[in-house]
């Protein structure tokens, strides 16, 4: 690890070369207790352990030559993060060496973050003490790092500590103060976030046992609330929203007081760990179910009476093919992150929200009569009948030990009580109708993009008045529903609601807790 009289530098970059070079000064951990621990480490996922030890460690030294540790953290440029810095290049330069001054341009989003960053009020430009850190990332002085300590703006002329006999060549590409936004992120991390959502994202820290529900784990890249498509991860603003007013009804606090720059630094950590965390979890299904690298298959495959020159001849390859696995999958991956950031992933109700009206909220009451009281039940208390029911764990295709419903995580969930008035993605309309279009998918909430928009802002206005109703409200809707399903040949059932409205009652006065919900 290299060291300066800054300390030791945390952040190096990984270009899509495989270059790995130190990108920014020393930086100091805040945690919870005012400092980074000293074992803090990131885990790696039960999946990765079950693979061969020489497969398993290959995959564990790529991660580390991708992501770093919690100490010392890599950008990989491959990856669609904000790490911080201004990126900038040389133009053709006159003057003769030794130099320490050179001509350079910054594209206007560049030159913009330059002077907020580095310009005071006199209309100076301050670099510190020391000077910042400039790291090259093409020509002759790649992988290379300067000290700048002024800048003329009126001739655009960088100057370094350093001189150099030879000009940078016009279009060489270099990073000031690399890493920013990325070392700002993990302290705030460590800070607010890591006692819950753990070093790792895995959403296994200090206080994760003694909450529900669970805290996220990041590491399968899905997320809950987005107001993205179904298929679409979430977005940097949806994910900012998330953590700048938290999620009611849990433990997620808002972060409302944080300062802009800060929640955007968070967010940007936590995007990267997710993507850290899936990277894994796609390279395990490769290396398992592709290739059934793992021990308990490898020692069937031997009782078999599989070659075990053969055998270790494939894990041989995969440990070498591990970079451009890793390197395939990365790209994959950053696709769909930049997918989610594009105009046409955003969910957009095609018509205005219809007027909240009894009439509308009646036609909302039919379409949740049929479409959602499986889970929240008839009168919206989150008892229906798939709470009672064993599911199958889609994975292992067995049923879970217990009734109800689970999450892709595996933790028991309950669907809303909506007559709580609580929405856990937001109590804007907007908010709700993003719930309904996209669904919650990691709840198994199912999502009804192709229903009529006008009838999910009926649903959207109903639900909103769900904890309002009064007995009777909608007895002419119900009547009809509930006349057609007999007729269709349908058994519904109300007396589970009137046994739910006197437990309810019951749970409420004793002080009982709820379970962890879907919305």
């Amino acid at each position: 690890m290299r060291h300066s009289h800054y300390g030791v530098l945390p952040v190096s970059i990984r270009q899509n070369s495989n270059i790995l070079f130190v990108l920014a000064c020393g930086f100091l951990f805040v945690g919870c207790d005012a400092f980074s621990p000293p074992d803090a480490v990131f885990v790696v996922r039960e999946e990765t352990n079950q693979l061969t030890s020489n497969v398993s460690n290959a995959v564990e030294a790529e991660l580390d030559n991708s992501f770093g540790n919690p100490h010392q953290l890599v950008a990989w440029l491959k990856l669609p993060v904000d790490f911080g810095g201004v990126m900038g290049a040389t133009e053709e330069s006159t003057l003769e060496g030794p130099l320490n001054k050179f001509p350079v341009t910054f594209d206007t989003e560049a030159d913009e973050k330059f002077i907020a960053q580095f310009q005071n009020d006199d209309g100076d430009f301050k670099f510190g003490e020391s000077g910042a850190r400039l790291d090259w990332m093409t020509g002759e002085y790649a992988g290379k790092s300067m000290q700048v300590i002024g800048y003329d703006a009126e001739t655009q002329l960088l100057t370094t500590k350093e001189k150099v006999e030879v000009p940078p060549a016009a279009g060489d590409t270099f990073v000031l103060s690399a890493g920013d936004t990325l070392k700002s992120g993990r302290a705030l991390y460590m800070e607010h976030c890591l006692h819950c959502h753990g070093v790792s994202g895995d959403g296994n820290g200090p206080t994760a046992l003694y909450l529900n529900p669970r805290p996220r784990d990041y590491r399968l890249g899905q997320f809950k609330f987005k107001s993205t498509k179904p298929a679409e991860k979430v977005r940097q603003e949806g994910l900012g929203r998330v953590i700048k007013y938290g999620i009611p009804g849990t433990y997620m606090p808002s972060f409302l007081l944080l300062e802009d720059e800060e929640l955007y630094a968070i967010v940007e950590y936590v995007r990267w760990l997710s993507m850290r965390g899936e990277l894994e979890y796609r390279v395990d299904q490769e290396l398992v179910l592709a290739s059934g690298l793992t021990n308990k298959i490898i020692a069937e495959r031997k009782a078999d009476g599989d070659d075990s020159e053969e055998i270790q001849e494939e894990i041989d390859e995969a440990v070498a093919n591990m970079p451009v696995l890793f390197d395939d999958l990365a790209g994959q991956l950053a696709e769909s992150w930049l997918l989610a950031e594009e105009e046409g992933s955003l969910i957009v109700p095609a018509v205005a929200r219809v007027e909240d009206s009894f009439e509308s909220r009646a036609r909302g009451r039919k379409f949740f009569l049929e479409k959602c009281t499986n889970c929240h039940g008839h009168k919206g208390r989150g008892n229906g009948s798939m709470t009672e029911d064993y599911q199958k764990n889609e994975e292992t295709g067995e049923l879970y030990a217990e009734p109800g419903l689970f999450d892709i995580w595996g933790n028991s969930v309950k669907p809303r009580n909506l007559t709580q008035g609580v929405y856990r993605g937001g109590r804007r309309p907007v908010d709700l109708f993003y719930r309904l279009y996209g669904g919650i998918g990691p709840s198994k909430m199912p999502n009804f993009a192709t229903t009529d928009p006008q009838i999910l802002w009926d649903t959207v206005n109903y639900v909103l008045h769900v904890p309002f109703e009064t007995p009777g409200e909608y007895i002419e809707v119900d009547k009809e529903y509930f006349e057609s399903k007999k007729k269709s040949g349908g058994d519904e059932e109300k007396a589970a609601d009137e046994e739910a409205a006197t437990t309810e009652t019951k749970q409420t006065a004793t002080g009982s807790t709820e379970s962890s919900d879907q919305g």
